[in-house]
C-alpha cells in the first residue's frame, strides 16, 4: 500500500465533508479542476434546446408520413421533458434562494 500525498493536490476545499472529503484520491487532478470550473445551464441555453425540441414536433407533425415523424416526435417530446424538469428545478432553486435572501437581509 502506497501513501497519498496530500500536498500535491492543493489545499482542501471548506465544504468538504465526511464521505466526499475522502472520495478526492479517485479522481484525477484535471477531473477535479473541470468540475470546480463547471456553470450552471444558462437560460439562453435552455431556450435554444427547447426551440430545437419543438421544433422535432413540429416537423413530425408536418410531415406525419415519413419514415421519421414518430422518431421525430418521441424524440422532441422526451427532450422537451427533459427541458420541463431542468426548467422547474431552477425555478424552485432561484425561489429559495430569493427566500433565503430575503429573511438573511
Amino acid at each position: 500500500m502506497t501513501p497519498i500525498n496530500n500536498d500535491r493536490h492543493g489545499p482542501r476545499q471548506r465544504q468538504d465533508a465526511g464521505r466526499v472529503a475522502r472520495a478526492w484520491r479517485w479522481f484525477s487532478g484535471r477531473t477535479i479542476r473541470r468540475a470546480e470550473r463547471y456553470r450552471d445551464l444558462e437560460w439562453s441555453a435552455i431556450v435554444r434546446h427547447g426551440g430545437a425540441a419543438l421544433a422535432l414536433i413540429l416537423v413530425s407533425r408536418l410531415f406525419p408520413a415519413e419514415g421519421f415523424a414518430p422518431f421525430a416526435l418521441v424524440a422532441g417530446a422526451i427532450w422537451a421533458a427533459f427541458l420541463v424538469r431542468i426548467v422547474l428545478i431552477k425555478w424552485v432553486d432561484k425561489a429559495v434562494r430569493n427566500r433565503r435572501a430575503r429573511r438573511e437581509g
